[in-house]
């Protein structure tokens, strides 16, 4: 058990969970994993718009809010920059907009490789959401990592010694 984790029993029900049956082994599809919302077949720009409007903010508020010029969020929701907004422009929106910063990088392809299948799965981001707010030091990380493993690996049946 996780003795240095207080959460280590809900983290790793969260792990868990419905994947693989428990197993502890995590298989994602990235190509049929849904996005957080609807917006498959949007823009950038327009769950931007989308987000500002259900705000009730302007495009000028939300410039203020987030730090940035009227006109580039003029240009982001239009999809009419030449490049995708920095990683810090998207936090800035995000923060503006009180909305998921992992949704919006996400929605301008700013997500590593890496990372894509967590920022898809609801519950693997849930998971390392929980994990960063819990685990505080490098030893609470191994503790974490060696409680998972320990949770994948097949049981023996009691009373019978391995190997025979």
């Amino acid at each position: 058990m996780c003795t240095s984790l207080s959460t280590g029993e809900d983290m790793a029900r969260l792990s868990a969970g419905a994947h693989a049956g428990g197993s502890g082994q995590v298989d994602v599809d990235v190509k049929s994993t849904p996005r957080y919302n609807s917006s498959m077949a949007k823009s950038f720009g327009a769950r931007i718009r989308e987000l500002r409007r259900s705000a009730g903010l302007t495009q000028r508020e939300l410039a203020e809010r987030a730090g940035l010029d009227f006109t580039y969020v003029s240009k982001i929701e239009n999809d009419r920059l030449e490049h995708t907004p920095s990683i810090r422009a998207i936090q800035d929106l995000a923060r503006a907009l009180e909305a998921d910063e992992l949704e919006l990088m996400d929605a301008a392809n700013k997500v590593p490789p890496l990372l894509e299948a967590i920022a898809r799965d609801k519950d693997a981001l849930r998971f390392f959401r929980r994990a960063t707010q819990t685990v505080t030091s490098p030893e609470g990380w191994r503790d974490l990592f060696n409680y998972l493993e320990r949770k994948g690996q097949p049981r023996q049946p009691k009373g019978r010694v391995k190997g025979h």
